[in-house]
């Protein structure tokens, strides 16, 4: 049976092979931003990773978060709050890739799949069941980027409000 050590070491070999396949030098601040963002299901903001890791500036967070998102470990989500959300990139999203006026779709480059944004606890949720369509575009009109929001009440708010929508 490995030990508990070993199993560690082994999960940080994984983390470090993963950052470094995406083009990631992996430093020790990069490591523990990914543990994070490994633990976490759901998108967050560059507030709430402040408020996970408080003894990481934000500056430094923010940096991360960039590399993360330009190297397609991360993808952001504007859902209408003003404040930009992320959401890790999983095997299960389809990712696009924008060429011309054409989108090819390919794995692990800007993973893309609809949200939901509550509109009473301002929560954003992944829809990871649920890709972003394909849609045909003008002649000569280049695709740079796609938001695909559903806004609406979650279920935790209609409980909470006893109400019906």
């Amino acid at each position: 049976m490995p030990s508990i050590c070993f199993i560690f070491v082994k999960k940080i070999e994984v983390e470090e092979k993963l950052l470094q396949h995406f083009g990631v030098r992996p430093t020790a601040i990069r490591m523990l931003v990914w543990r994070q963002i490994a633990k976490t299901d759901h998108p967050f903001s560059l507030g709430d990773m402040e408020m996970w890791l408080d003894t990481v500036d934000k500056s430094t967070l923010f940096r991360t978060l960039s590399l993360f998102e330009e190297h397609h470990l991360l993808h952001s989500i504007d859902d209408g709050s003003g404040q930009k959300k992320y959401c890790r990139c999983d095997d299960s999203d389809v990712c696009l890739h924008h060429h011309s006026d054409a989108i090819h779709q390919h794995n692990h480059q800007g993973c893309k799949h609809v949200h939901a944004f509550c509109v009473e606890c301002q929560r954003t949720f992944c829809v990871r069941t649920e890709q972003i369509p394909m849609v045909k575009m003008p002649d000569g009109f280049m695709v740079t980027d796609i938001n695909y929001v559903v806004h609406g009440i979650c279920a935790d708010c209609q409980k909470k409000n006893k109400q019906s929508y």
